[in-house]
């Protein structure tokens, strides 16, 4: 891993969507060869996925909560 991987692999991580030819331009190399290195990146799973990554607030989703309760029953039985 070179100079040039590490500077894709930085700019990615800040944009994932980040076209090919700006990319290129970024970290210094031609697209072509910006586009061979990250395939080989993701060849080699040092890139292993792409994600989104969502607003859960701008969805509506505020937070989920799972709650258990647990009942018992005592009888005192004094005759």
């Amino acid at each position: 891993m070179d100079k040039f991987d590490k500077k894709i692999l930085r700019e990615l991580k800040l944009n994932g969507r980040i076209s090919n030819v700006e990319l290129a331009d970024r970290v210094g190399l031609s697209p072509s060869a910006t586009l061979r290195r990250v395939q080989d990146l993701e060849k080699r799973n040092v890139i292993q996925s792409y994600r989104a990554v969502l607003d859960k607030t701008q969805l509506g989703i505020g937070f989920v909560a799972y709650v258990s309760i647990g009942l018992s029953s005592i009888v005192n039985r004094h005759n």
